[in-house]
């Protein structure tokens, strides 16, 4: 199994193995989904291997500049600023996604925008002073792409568009937020909305009133490359 995009390696304690996780989803679940990988690279190392629990972006970068872990899964933006801080870090393996609704096989994934179709939207423009859920600040596909690709589409900075927005602090986050109302949009990256589809968390269409309650339904309205 490949890691995504910047993985990276620095000095650190020979004795056992961390590795920290940008949380784009919860950390139970980011450790859970992990642990084949965790338990292999014990028998092959032959010593502890464990992932450390991080609550967001930054200090996952913080704990690979500082050496607190040895290797880190980041996103591009995250990875820039952490080879900003340190030169010495490097990206060794990146992984490699399969096809979903939102996603195209290999090794890349999009930033989306997404809005509930019950709420009669399908049009950037009716989105004018409504409320965002964006990820974390250091995320490539739910802050830097948004800030940059849809704030040009939308001739206007993303506070400017936006009456209010909000950072989530996951990807899982900000989809519950759009599920649950409390949001009208939120950009996530399009592999983890594919994931919420195949857990039934979210309907790819609209099917009247034969969809679980617990299902929303969701459209994207935006997806610039990420």
């Amino acid at each position: 199994m490949a890691l995504f995009a910047a993985p990276l390696h620095a000095e650190g304690d020979t004795e056992s193995l961390r590795i920290a996780l940008i949380p784009k989803k919860g950390i139970e679940e980011l450790i859970s989904e992990y642990q084949p990988l965790t338990a292999y690279l014990s028998d092959e190392l032959g010593m502890p291997v464990e992932v450390v629990p991080t609550r967001s972006y930054e200090s996952v970068i913080d704990a690979i500049v500082s050496g607190g872990v040895d290797i880190a899964w980041l996103g591009p933006a995250s990875y820039l600023i952490a080879k900003q801080r340190d030169p010495h870090i490097e990206p060794f393996a990146r992984l490699t996604l399969e096809e979903g609704y939102f996603t195209a096989a290999g090794n890349h994934y999009r930033s989306i925008l997404l809005v509930r179709r019950a709420g009669g939207i399908s049009r950037i423009s009716q989105l004018k002073g409504g409320r965002v859920a964006l990820t974390d600040p250091a995320s490539t596909s739910g802050s830097l792409i948004p800030n940059s690709e849809f704030a040009a589409a939308a001739g206007t900075r993303l506070e400017r568009f936006f009456a209010a927005q909000v950072y989530a602090g996951s990807h899982d986050n900000a989809l519950d937020a759009l599920l649950e109302g409390r949001v009208d949009a939120a950009f996530v990256a399009s592999m983890r909305a594919d994931q919420y589809l195949q857990s039934q968390r979210m309907e790819r269409d609209t099917c009247g009133s034969c969809g679980a309650r617990n299902r929303s339904t969701t459209t994207p309205l935006y997806s610039p490359a990420g």
